[in-house]
Order: C-alpha cells, then sequence, then structure tokens
C-alpha cells in the first residue's frame, strides 16, 4: 500500500467523525428550537408567500392573476349583509279545533287570559310536558285570534320583534333565558309597545329556572289528572258514564301517580276502548306499567335532560326515599364518570349553585318530603328527602341503564364500587341494593362488574 492510500484511509474516518458530530449538533438544535404555533405560521404564510402560491387562506384576498380562476367568485358592494330573517310558520286550524275540544282551564290560565287580554303580551313559566305549549294556543283562540304562528327562539331578544310583524297570534315556545342570556325589563317593554303597535297578541313560554327577576309572569300550573282525563273521555262515552269509569281500580290507579298531558291522552283512548268492550280491565291496567317503561326510555334516549340531569334520575333510583342531598351530591361523580365517556377531550364541568331543587323533582316526577333519617347515632329529624311519585320508577330505571346503554356501563359499574367503599352506611347500603337488582337483571355482567369486586374486598 502507498504511503498516499494510508494517508486517505487515515482521513476518511475522521471525514465522517466530524460529518456526525456536525449532523449530531444540527439534530439537537433542531430539538431545542420550539415549533412554531399554528396561528403564527397562518400569519407568516398570508404576509411572506410568494405570488405564485396559491394560499387557499379562508380570507379578504385581494387582485388575481394568471386569467383562470377555479371556484365561485363573490362581490359584495355597499355595507354589511343583512343578517336572515327568521320567519314564522303557521299553526295549522286542525291542531287548534283537535285541542278546543278537550282542552280544560284552571286558575293560571284564566290569569294568564286576563293578563294577555290586557297587555297584549304574557309570559308563561311552567315545567316541560306539561301543556303550557297547549294552554299558550288556547289563549290566542280564546282572545278570537283568527291566525296564529309559531315562532323560534331569536339569536337575540330584541330581534324577536322583527318576526312579529302582522295582526295575529304569535306562540314563542322554550325562550331561552339565563343569567348569560337575561331578559331584561327595557327590552320586554319595547316588545309590548311594539306589539300593542302591530295589533297582535304573543304568549312566551319559559322554563321555570329561567331568570326572569321582578319581570311580570304567570305560573303555569296544569288542572288536575282527574279534569284532564274526564275532558278527554266524556265526548265519547257520555257524562253519565264517567262515574262507573271513574270507580275502576285501573283508574283509581292511574289517577293516583304523576302522568303527563299526553300520557293522560293515551289512558283515555284505551279506557274508551274498555268502555266499549274493546279491552278487558287487566289490559287498561298494564298499560300504566308500559306508561312507566316510556317515560324511562324517553329519559335516556331524548336529547333533554342533559347528562347531568340524567345523572340524578339514576342517582334518585338508586337513592330512592333517600336524603336528597345525599343523592345530589353523588349524582355529580356518576355525571363526571359519563362525561368523560361522553366527551372525553373535555373535562367536566358542575356548577356548584346552578341547580334548582324544585326543578329537578318536578322532571324526575318525584316529591320532596321532610321526615326523619334513621342513623346510627339515632333518627335525625326535619331531612329533606325525595322519591318517585311511581314505585316502578326505580328499578325500571336502573334495569334499562344497565341491559340497554352497555356505554354506560364501566361509568356505572365505578360509581356504584365507589359508593361501596363509602363511610356513610346509608350509601353502602344501597351500593349493595343497586348491585343485587343488577344481577337479576343481568346476572353475568353483574358478577364481573360488581359482586366479584365487591365480595372481595374486606
Amino acid at each position: 500500500m502507498s504511503q498516499d492510500q494510508a494517508a486517505a484511509g487515515q482521513a476518511k474516518p475522521a471525514e465522517e467523525s466530524a460529518e456526525d458530530g456536525e449532523k449530531k449538533q444540527q439534530d439537537e438544535a433542531a430539538e431545542e428550537q420550539p415549533r412554531q404555533e399554528a396561528w403564527a405560521a397562518r400569519r407568516d404564510l398570508i404576509a411572506h408567500g410568494p405570488d405564485f402560491v396559491s394560499t387557499l387562506v379562508a380570507r379578504d384576498q385581494f387582485g388575481q392573476t394568471g386569467g383562470t380562476h377555479y371556484g365561485d367568485q363573490h362581490f359584495h358592494f355597499g355595507g354589511r349583509a343583512a343578517t336572515p330573517r327568521t320567519l314564522s310558520g303557521p299553526i295549522p286550524p286542525s291542531e287548534i279545533k283537535e285541542l278546543e275540544g278537550v282542552f280544560r282551564g284552571c286558575r293560571s290560565f284564566d290569569e294568564a287570559f286576563e293578563r294577555l287580554r290586557d297587555d297584549r303580551l304574557v309570559i308563561l313559566s311552567g315545567g316541560r310536558e306539561t301543556g303550557r305549549r297547549s294552554a299558550a294556543l288556547m289563549l290566542l283562540h280564546r282572545l278570537g285570534t283568527g291566525r296564529m304562528r309559531s315562532l323560534d327562539p331569536p339569536v337575540s331578544f330584541p330581534a324577536l320583534s322583527d318576526q312579529v310583524d302582522t295582526s295575529a297570534g304569535y306562540v314563542l315556545c322554550d325562550l331561552p333565558v339565563g343569567r348569560n342570556r337575561p331578559l331584561r325589563e327595557s327590552q320586554l317593554l319595547a316588545l309590548r309597545e311594539h306589539v300593542e303597535g302591530t295589533k297582535a297578541f304573543l304568549v312566551i313560554t319559559v322554563e321555570p329556572s329561567a331568570a326572569l327577576g321582578d319581570l311580570p309572569y304567570v305560573r303555569w300550573e296544569p288542572p288536575s289528572a282527574e279534569e284532564m282525563l274526564y275532558a278527554h273521555v266524556t265526548p265519547a262515552t257520555g257524562q253519565s258514564a264517567w262515574p262507573g269509569l271513574l270507580g275502576l281500580t285501573a283508574v283509581r290507579e292511574f289517577l293516583t301517580r304523576h302522568h303527563r298531558p299526553e300520557e293522560i291522552r293515551q289512558f283515555a283512548l284505551r279506557l274508551v276502548a274498555h268502555h266499549r268492550g274493546e279491552i278487558d280491565e287487566a289490559r287498561l291496567a298494564a298499560w300504566g306499567e308500559t306508561a312507566v317503561a316510556t317515560q324511562v326510555a324517553r329519559w335516556l334516549t331524548e336529547e333533554k335532560p342533559e347528562l347531568r340531569d340524567k345523572a340524578f334520575l339514576v342517582s334518585l333510583a338508586v337513592f330512592d326515599k333517600g336524603p336528597y342531598a345525599v343523592t345530589a351530591e353523588l349524582a355529580d361523580g356518576l355525571f363526571e364518570r359519563l362525561h368523560r365517556i361522553q366527551h372525553p377531550e373535555l373535562a367536566p364541568a358542575v356548577p356548584v349553585f346552578g341547580s334548582s331543587r324544585e326543578d329537578r323533582l318536578r322532571l324526575a316526577h318525584a316529591d320532596g318530603y321532610v321526615t326523619a333519617e334513621v342513623t346510627e347515632w339515632g333518627p335525625l329529624e326535619g331531612r329533606f328527602c325525595a322519591r318517585f311519585r311511581d314505585e316502578r320508577t326505580a328499578p325500571m330505571l336502573l334495569e334499562e341503564v344497565w341491559n340497554l346503554h352497555p356505554s354506560a356501563r364501566p361509568a356505572f359499574a365505578e360509581w356504584v364500587r365507589k359508593l361501596a367503599d363509602d363511610r356513610r352506611p346509608l350509601v353502602r347500603t344501597r351500593a349493595a341494593s343497586a348491585a343485587a337488582l343488577l344481577a337479576k337483571a343481568d346476572l353475568s355482567s353483574a358478577m364481573a362488574h360488581l359482586v366479584e369486586p365487591l365480595g372481595g374486598r374486606p
């Protein structure tokens, strides 16, 4: 080997070592350099992009070259484009005619009627599924309003005046009013002045929890279930048959429980069928359980109530006839677990003072009462407890959650296991009772998720 070849062989490893060292320094520098933020990259792309690069950035682009344009091209001259107006829709006269034959008035209806007649505007505050929309329609009908139109909730309350533009009767259902979207007295007075100017009538319905402050409103309380059932049944059977139908065991049991107006209407159809001899009393009585199952399914499958309220319903099923404070406290833990499954990218937020006890009990078709709580230190008087009005609701709700909504099982099972570790005997006992009920509904899954984990604890 010549001296030149030997020198070249020694120089090559040295060069490779130098290159490796330089590459390592570049890699380390790249790792230390922070990545550019996305918004900064977008800004730089707009400010410093060359002319031959089509950025397709969603912002105003001034000027065009090249002679060829792909896609839509919009030119707008003048001021800001007007926001599209939300149009009202007509209410079919057939709906009013059908409602007129079965609607029953009450004290709150009479109060709302007088206020609407004098002020041309009234706010009805009532719970969902209490017939408040039907009451709004009948208020307008009793005033002799020929044309009725339904409004969508506006983006802002002042924009509502643009929709009330003719001398008709208007109904606005479920106006969102809260602490973040308050309804101010000046806005209501301006709307009332506009309604009077157009010679229209307007009925607005809101939730009982709406932040109305000192604004005038009427609290909607529907007629009794017996009055509504009477109004649906007697047009088909005659008044003479009513006392005998009212004395049926199935009817008496039905009236002892809380039911939505729609459920009363459905039961009335079956009661008329029984009067005609089409069904027997056993089938009539069985419909009550069907109504409970339908209500439970609606709670769990529909968009409303919200997830936090659904968690409260499940917690109330576990702690039925227990202290309300315990039920609500532990319901938040179930809500957090369910929220992590439904929205894993978001942290669950629990409003500390955002829930009304009365609204929650109304949603759950439950009653609150003051009684004595049994504790290891003796009975404690004056505890506010809550219970479902229909005793079939609690077990049916738990079985529905466990068997028909398997996506909720991991959160529900973890929550029950957490209850079993609670220091309060009431909570531990209810956790064991819930596990036993679910084992009856689905033994194998309950054993795996609940019974065996709980049985292995000290």
